[in-house]
């Protein structure tokens, strides 16, 4: 960015709590905690650069970008709801002036002498900044000015005083970079905008909200974490309290002695009465992005093909075949050519064309998703008062859309859009990202399920699209943690993603393997991993279709045991609610901790994992907050029923690898 201008306008400020925000013509130019100066002198506020020219970056004057010909209007204000937070939420809108397309970069910085202090990658990593390097963890999304996005909302820096947060409003999202530059001693946000006259809702513009806030830095990444889940806590309400595993498609009842299993959310409404009479919960099954089109097998495949075979059932098809291809008419995304996406697979529920679907249900005419999938007239046979059963909600599968394209650059889709377009990273022609599309009707959906008193149950997020999570009640993905008959769970950055995002709701996991080759060792180790981050482990098929473990009584009878000692503690724990802030430590780095339901509370629980391949041994100690000197503490292992010989604060552990201790907490 370019210098501060030299003229030099009297200062205002904004103050919150115990934070102060000074502005130099409306824009941010340092930040002021209890007397200290958290700023150092350098280019604060906003800046912005034209991508697709090449530009370097200027500033705005007056709110208008003379060099590139842009306006941004903004506006800093607090969360008054939210009391005894220092934070500011700011938010705006960027305007072409041109009336052509754009790809537009803007940024918000503050400068801040960084050195020595830490970045967090996530609850368990942190990196110290000693170079000059850039400081962030994206992921590729093949769009915008780098083809990357950051993972978390957040960007969040520390050292022994103070904590600071730059994140995102996941309410607001779009294509978006977090994090700090040592080398220009920047704290960023950075905004990859198309700007386009198409978009009829708001022309050539892209609106933004994201909030400033400091954080208590002895917890680092997790503290920034829980200022951000209590500045934003619609985002993280729990709707699902009583909770369970996951049963996807087979009737529950056909499952002998299914009592011992611990099913409660039901993937399929084949048998709502069922459900309904036992506690379970039934949803309804949609995959919003893709249509499966079958094809003969001698059918090439080809565009050509699946076109003609596309119209064939358009006009013709059984009224399960005809709405999809009328819909794809409206909703496919176009590639860069004009051409719909379409990939060929050859999978057990479908062998033919997959194509890319808009899920916009604000697409015009009567052939969108909203008119295949939620209309007024399902929505009355699924809930109303004639309905067969009583039906929970809504599933949505494949929710980030593994196999659909993730650039649409359908024109007449821009004027249906809620979100702001994004631009292809090579040829910075403007498109609407998947990731952003789905995010519009995902809120819209879930806030019309919520309104009906029903759940919005997700599958495959969060991965790349954590902006999903604040609308979607029960999460979960199919996994497999056996492949080549090597047990390899994901990497605990990818499961500390899931826990975190999820915050306290319940999070849900389908192995999907071969069964003979998962043995109950194998089994044991699943339900342990999952009992460490609160997850709910259940099974599928080796490859989501065939051969179904729960049609398969001697693999379930086999773990029956397994299931009867495991689902009860993960339920206890994961109904507790998990909480960012341990309030405890672990002496070992190799051995983790994690807190699960409020600490003010009179039990609370602890899990332990070690996840090496050696035993580890650690010291676990509450903070004094919860354990102060004179009070008794109870403390108990949940899966050996063991009750610790030392009644205080701090433990002595032992862990073999791959294992787990799950401790309740109980003031006395």
């Amino acid at each position: 960015p370019p210098p501060s201008p030299s003229h030099s306008p009297r200062p205002t400020s904004r103050v919150s709590h115990d934070l102060t925000l000074e502005l130099h013509e409306q824009q941010p130019a340092s930040l002021i905690r209890q007397g200290n100066r958290l700023t150092c002198p350098g280019p604060a506020g906003f800046y912005a650069r034209d991508v697709q020219a090449g530009s370097d970056f200027f500033g705005f004057e007056s709110g208008v970008c003379k060099e590139l010909n842009l306006r941004l209007e903004t506006q800093i204000t607090t969360l008054s709801n939210r009391p005894g937070l220092g934070h500011f939420l700011i938010s705006g809108k960027l305007t072409d002036l041109t009336g052509k397309d754009r790809a537009i970069t803007l940024v918000f910085g503050l400068p801040v002498a960084a050195q020595g202090w830490q970045w967090g990658d996530d609850i368990r990593r942190a990196r110290p900044i000693k170079d000059a390097g850039d400081y962030s963890k994206t992921v590729s999304v093949r769009c915008g000015a780098t083809g990357t996005m950051s993972l978390y909302p957040l960007a969040s820096i520390w050292n022994d005083r103070h904590g600071l947060t730059l994140a995102i409003d996941m309410g607001k999202p779009a294509i978006y970079r977090a994090g700090y530059h040592a080398g220009l001693s920047q704290l960023y946000l950075a905004y990859d905008f198309a700007l386009a006259p198409d978009t009829l809702r708001f022309p050539s513009v892209a609106e933004f909200q994201f909030v400033l806030y400091t954080f208590d830095p002895q917890w680092g990444f997790r503290a920034a974490f829980d200022t951000y889940t209590r500045l934003f806590q619609d985002y993280f309400l729990v709707r699902s309290k009583d909770q369970g595993i996951w049963m996807p498609f087979t009737d529950v009842s056909t499952v002998q002695g299914w009592q011992d299993f611990g099913f409660k959310y039901h993937e399929g409404n084949n048998n709502v009465p069922f459900d309904d009479a036992n506690g379970i919960l039934s949803f309804r099954y949609t995959e919003p992005m893709t249509w499966w089109m079958s094809m003969p097998k001698d059918a090439p495949r080809t565009l050509e093909s699946a076109l003609r075979i596309r119209d064939d059932l358009a006009a013709a098809g059984k009224p399960g075949q005809r709405l999809p291809a009328l819909v794809t008419r409206t909703a496919a995304m176009h590639d860069e050519s004009g051409q719909p996406h379409l990939l060929f697979r050859n999978e057990p529920w479908c062998n033919g064309a997959v194509w890319s679907l808009n899920p916009n249900p604000h697409l015009p005419g009567s052939n969108n998703f909203a008119s295949w999938h939620w209309t007024e007239e399902i929505k009355q046979k699924l809930y109303g008062p004639a309905a067969k059963g009583s039906l929970d909600g809504e599933y949505l599968d494949s929710l980030e859309g593994y196999v659909t394209a993730d650039l649409n650059f359908r024109r007449d889709h821009f004027a249906s859009t809620t979100v702001p377009l994004a631009f292809a990273t090579d040829t910075h022609r403007p498109a609407l990202y998947k990731g952003l599309a789905v995010f519009e009707f995902t809120k819209w959906i879930c806030e019309d399920v919520h309104r009906l008193g029903k759940l919005t149950f997700a599958n495959g997020v969060p991965y790349r699209f954590t902006f999903l999570c604040p609308w979607l009640d029960v999460m979960g993905t199919e996994t497999d943690w056996n492949r080549g008959g090597q047990y390899q769970p994901p990497s605990d950055s990818t499961l500390s993603l899931w826990r975190t995002l999820a915050g306290a709701k319940p999070y849900l996991l389908l192995m999907n393997t071969r069964y003979d080759a998962f043995t109950p060792d194998r089994v044991e180790k699943y339900f342990q991993h999952c009992a460490f981050y609160g997850f709910y482990p259940s099974m599928f098929s080796h490859n989501a279709s065939e051969n179904p473990y729960w049609q398969n009584p001697v693999w379930y009878n086999r773990d029956r045991p397994l299931f009867k000692k495991y689902i009860p503690v993960i339920k206890r724990v994961a109904e507790a609610g998990w909480q960012p802030i341990t309030l405890a430590r672990s002496n070992n780095p190799d051995l983790w901790i994690e807190r699960f339901g409020p600490a003010d509370g009179p039990v609370f629980f602890l899990t332990a994992f070690n996840g090496t391949a050696q035993p580890q041994l650690a010291r676990l100690s509450l903070s004094p907050s919860v354990a102060p000197a004179g009070r008794k503490i109870r403390v108990t292992e949940l899966l050996s029923g063991h009750l610790q010989s030392s009644p205080s604060n701090a433990w002595d552990l032992r862990l073999a690898p791959q294992h787990v201790a799950v401790f309740e907490i109980k003031s006395e």
